[in-house]
């Protein structure tokens, strides 16, 4: 039960300024039994899983086609602070650096309309059926 309000007390702030002692409070123990119970339960520190956090929100933001930010605007807003660890880390995670991210993310082809033309001559209705 711990573990589970730290979990949501990170996802609901993430993108804030907090300490793995911010966690434990609002987890309601001690930062070494977190600690613990993070290492067991997911195999990493609050503050590991904090930044994990972190990490994914920047790349969504970054894999938004449809609301494209900047490298340092993705970082700001996920909460970090450190613009060279944010890159550092990106990278190690997800073997790219982040402002690759929206390169990788290629725009959705247009939709192409229908051949009206092809669809009302005779000998593509008998084709069809």
């Amino acid at each position: 039960k711990p573990v589970r309000r730290a979990v949501e007390f990170i996802r609901g702030c993430s993108s804030l300024p907090i300490s793995s002692q911010d966690i434990a409070n609002a987890a309601g123990v001690g930062l070494r039994s977190l600690q613990i119970s993070f290492r067991q339960a997911f195999g990493k520190s609050p503050w590991q899983y904090l930044t994990d956090c972190r990490l994914d929100a920047a790349r969504a933001s970054l894999s938004d086609r449809d609301k494209p930010v900047s490298v340092t605007m993705a970082a700001l807003e996920a909460g970090f602070s450190h613009l060279g660890e944010f890159s550092r880390r990106h990278h190690e995670r997800f073997g790219e650096k982040p402002v690759e991210t929206p390169r990788r993310v290629q725009p959705a082809p247009p939709a192409r309309a229908p051949n009206v033309r092809a669809m009302s001559s005779g000998t593509e209705m008998r084709a069809r059926g």
